[in-house]
């Protein structure tokens, strides 16, 4: 499946069932062989299996136009190949999966993509669970799902608003845990959309865009987990829109546009990110009302990862490592609670966040606290708000409000060494190895970029004085390599300021110019130009040139052409005398040049004297005997070698003949042609008419 990133073994224990293997052979919505018939047909613990033979026509789609219930653990396998996939698709028109359990129990999908479903219930746009204990989601991708509820709200509604719910995925645990992970896959572009168009007060909320889960804790030690490990969550969106028509109130609220995790009771909300992507999710509100538009609010909370603990007897806790959150709407990681709170940021890059970077709120009086190390949080609107904030080798810098606060009266910022701020704030326990006050300049932080490892990382580039003063006792990975040397302040390690090298080799004609401005008219292979931070890890690279020219030639030759022929020239077709030029390629790639002097010979014409022949007779010219009259053409080859024309007109005298009767008498004789005739009989004799022929 063209989607997928390298395979990535999930470290989790599915429930052991005697399995029984079903085969989906048809793309159809229903009978023999489909996916639907397949689940019908299944019992816990089975697997169903998409046949590689529906790939015989290449990328198809199962649509699904009324989606699929079912309440057996089961795991599904997609069909895929080097170029094409079996999409499951709910055709906008049905959620794909509904899925309702018993408080136990698994559900697995591996390999499979999950597109253009839509739940008009607003719970779940692909994939809707409730009281199973695990869902897992493993190279697979859940793609333009939505979850859209719209309401109609009318006075004393006892059920007044609209909710939506985890545009990608919905799973919820009344009896038990629930726990949803995600292993080397992407879940993108999905949407919760809640519409509430009221006549009394308006209210839309959504939650989750991509993923949500909500834990109800109705059992000792329940608890929400949500694990994201090698994985994409990207472009899914919260939108909620509240338009009253006639009352005062509308209240739009969005929160956690990538991924939700809730619970209303004493459960815990665990959120763990592993060498994983949250970027570009969104939040989307919209409120308006009729009567003068007052009371109106539009609440926006957490593009990217949010916890979600509205007791205060719960935790909302999330660890992020080796990571990336980048340029998600408002926060890019929040912990909201009444109770206590535990975010632990490692070896990650949280950047280009709205609002925070890192965000931990609710009351103050419990503990709230942010762990930092070897991160690199920058370029928010503020980069770690928390009551208490512990940091070690990491980068709070140049975001733009603050780089670390808290709205509560009391605030501890707490090194812990090898830290580096773009401010100087009142820090405890700061250590002589910290960095306050430093600027962009001294700083060099590379843009977000693929540096190695998994995520877009940000390296300090050569100069930078976070290169080689992190702590020295700490030798675990970056987040894009192994540590070079001394460990470098931040998420990303540098290559230790060691130049990159290369060859720039370039063939060509006459002359040259290279990325130094010089213009070269010989070969050349000494000549280097050194672009500083050029490097894709951000150290100095620098190229020497390897460099061949090769002359174009020129010449000139001259040609004679006869008056009736024509002469092709490179792409010129020729017929008059003069001097043209043409352009070719020579042997070593560069232009050859000719010259051509055309000269076009003249005709040469020769009319002959006629001549005479006797009928019958013929003349003999050039090897032939002409005896017809009339004027004959002989084409000849002169010395030129251009034809030559001779003319003659021939000629042809006819024969003649005559008939004399003479009468002798007995004894007598008559002389004829030189001798005496005596006898009666017919005697003949040829002579030469006027025209010199026989008579």
């Amino acid at each position: 499946m063209k989607y997928f990133f390298t395979t990535i073994c999930l470290i989790s224990i599915l429930v052991s069932y005697a399995q029984t293997v079903h085969l989906v052979t048809s793309k159809n919505d229903a009978g023999v062989g489909t996916l639907r018939q397949a689940i019908l047909d299944a019992s816990d613990g089975d697997e169903i299996r998409l046949s590689p033979a529906l790939l015989s026509s290449g990328s198809d789609s199962i649509v699904l136009p009324s989606g699929i219930a079912f309440s057996k653990a089961l795991s599904f396998y997609g069909a895929y190949n080097a170029t094409d996939t079996i999409y499951v698709s709910g055709g906008g028109l049905s959620r794909i999966f509904t899925i309702n359990g018993t408080g136990s129990g698994a559900i697995l999908l591996d390999s499979m993509v999950l597109v253009n479903s839509r739940a008009f219930d607003g719970l779940g746009g692909a994939i809707f669970m409730k009281d199973f204990e695990r869902l897992t989601i493993r190279n697979s991708v859940l793609k333009n799902n939505t979850a859209y509820k719209y309401h109609r709200t009318v006075y004393n509604d006892p059920n007044p608003g609209a909710i939506a719910k985890g545009g990608a995925i919905y799973a919820e645990n009344n009896i038990n845990s629930v726990k949803v992970y995600i292993n080397n896959s992407e879940i993108l572009n999905n949407l919760a959309f809640a519409k509430d168009s009221a006549h009394d007060p308006a209210e839309a909320k959504s939650e989750g865009g991509g993923i949500f889960i909500q834990s109800n804790g109705y059992s000792t030690g329940s608890h929400g987990y949500i694990y994201v490990e090698h994985s994409l969550i990207e472009g899914n969106t919260a939108k909620s829109y509240a338009v009253s028509d006639y009352y005062d109130h509308a209240n739009s609220n969005s929160m956690g546009g990538g991924i939700m995790g809730y619970t209303g009771s004493s459960d815990s909300i665990l959120i763990e990110i592993n060498n994983s992507t949250i970027r570009y999710n969104h939040l989307d509100g919209y409120a308006f009302s009729n009567g003068n538009n007052v009371n109106v609010s539009v609440y926006k909370r957490t593009g990217g990862i949010l916890a979600y603990a509205n007791s205060t007897s719960s935790e909302a806790n999330i660890n992020i490592d080796y990571s990336t959150i980048n340029n998600n709407d408002d926060d890019g990681v929040q912990s909201l609670t009444g109770g206590n709170s535990l975010v632990l940021i490692n070896h990650s890059t949280i950047v280009n966040n709205v609002e925070n970077g890192v965000n931990l709120k609710g009351t103050s009086s419990p503990t709230k606290t942010a762990r930092i190390y070897n991160s690199t949080i920058c370029y928010n609107k503020r980069g770690v708000r928390a009551k208490y904030v512990k940091c070690k080798s990491s980068i709070l810098a140049f975001n733009t409000n603050s780089n670390a606060y808290s709205s509560g009266t009391t605030y501890d910022l707490t090194s812990y060494g090898y830290n580096i701020f773009s401010d100087a704030p009142s820090v405890q326990f700061q250590k002589p190895t910290d960095q306050l006050s430093v600027s962009a300049l001294l700083l060099k932080l590379g843009n977000l970029n693929n540096n190695g490892g998994f995520t877009k990382t940000m390296i300090p580039l050569v100069g930078s004085v976070a290169i080689d003063n992190g702590d020295v006792s700490d030798s675990s990975p970056a987040q894009n390599q192994a540590i070079i040397g001394t460990r470098d302040i931040g998420a990303a390690e540098g290559n230790g300021g060691t130049s990159v090298t290369g060859v720039d080799t370039q063939v060509a004609c006459d002359s040259y110019t290279w990325i130094d401005g010089v213009t070269y008219n010989s070969s050349n292979n000494t000549a280097t130009y050194t672009y500083v931070g050029g490097a894709s890890n951000g150290v100095d690279s620098i190229v020497t040139l390897n460099l061949t020219i090769n002359a174009s030639v020129s010449n000139s030759i001259s040609e004679t052409l006869c008056f009736d022929g024509t002469y092709t020239f490179g792409s010129q077709s020729l017929t008059t005398s003069g001097n043209y030029s043409e352009v070719f390629v020579a042997s070593n790639g560069c232009d050859s040049i000719v010259n051509l002097a055309l000269t076009v010979l003249p005709s040469v014409d020769t009319t002959l004297a006629n001549d005479i022949v006797c009928q019958g007779d013929s003349v003999l010219f050039n090897n032939s005997y002409y005896k017809n009259q009339g004027t004959n053409y002989i084409t000849l080859s002169n010395v030129n070698g251009c034809d030559s024309v001779i003319s003659f007109y021939l000629e042809v005298v006819a024969n003649s003949s005559s008939n004399i009767t003479s009468s002798i008498c007995s004894g007598d004789s008559i002389l004829f042609n030189g001798a005496y005739l005596k006898q009666s009989g017919v005697y003949q004799n040829t002579l030469l008419n006027a025209g010199g022929c026989d008579s």
